[in-house]
């Protein structure tokens, strides 16, 4: 990681520029980002229209949580099974409920209890989150796509700036607080995608002054 942070500003090897042909061709197929525009949110947004794109209709206790109201911003759901790639975002409970502080699109996330006190909220449709800056900092949280056990990957890729991130085609998750701490969302989106036989994601994550802006579209 390192090494890729310290060579991502030059140009795109032979290898990077497939990968990012991939990585487009997956984009494609999970649908445009550009539906959200490229800025961060500035004012909620109401719950998505859509239906329980990301997980199906055998609920299934995925643990027990402290008692948490999402308000306006997080609709927290704690039974569900995830059918397709989804966005997740992991990291200390309170760390990760409060540092979503702006939600445009669809709300729902499932929130999966993980070991060591740790929380892992999955985005469920089509969504924009803006973390405030500072928290997701401070957090280091986790930004990943979860697959479905048994789910075969189709395609998969991810780049920065039109280089190719290499890992990400075998651990899915992205390098996003390691790419904020170093500025280089402030000068380029991380772009990725997953598709398996039961669907797709693609996932943007930018940053400002204020906010890591996540973006999941179907």
């Amino acid at each position: 990681m390192k090494t890729f942070l310290r060579c991502a500003r030059g140009r795109a090897s032979g290898r990077g520029l497939s990968s990012v042909a991939v990585l487009a061709f997956v984009l494609l197929g999970a649908g445009a980002l550009s539906g959200f525009g490229g800025d961060a949110p500035t004012t909620p947004g109401g719950a998505g229209a859509n239906s329980f794109g990301a997980g199906g209709g055998d609920d299934e206790t995925v643990g027990t949580l402290p008692a948490f109201d999402g308000g306006p911003t997080l609709d927290v759901q704690r039974r569900g099974r995830i059918t397709r790639p989804s966005l997740y975002v992991q990291g200390s409970v309170d760390e990760v409920l409060s540092s979503a502080v702006v939600v445009r699109g669809d709300r729902r996330v499932l929130a999966q209890p993980m070991p060591g006190g740790q929380l892992r909220l999955v985005f469920l449709g089509d969504a924009q989150i803006g973390f405030d800056r500072n928290a997701f900092h401070a957090a280091q949280l986790q930004v990943g796509v979860t697959v479905p056990d048994g789910h075969a990957v189709l395609r998969s890729a991810a780049a920065w700036n039109g280089q190719s991130i290499g890992t990400w085609t075998y651990v899915y998750e992205l390098p996003i607080a390691q790419f904020e701490a170093a500025g280089l969302l402030d000068q380029a989106p991380v772009l990725a995608g997953v598709a398996t036989a039961h669907g797709a994601t693609s996932v943007r994550a930018q940053a400002s002054v204020d906010f890591v802006t996540l973006t999941q579209r179907r």
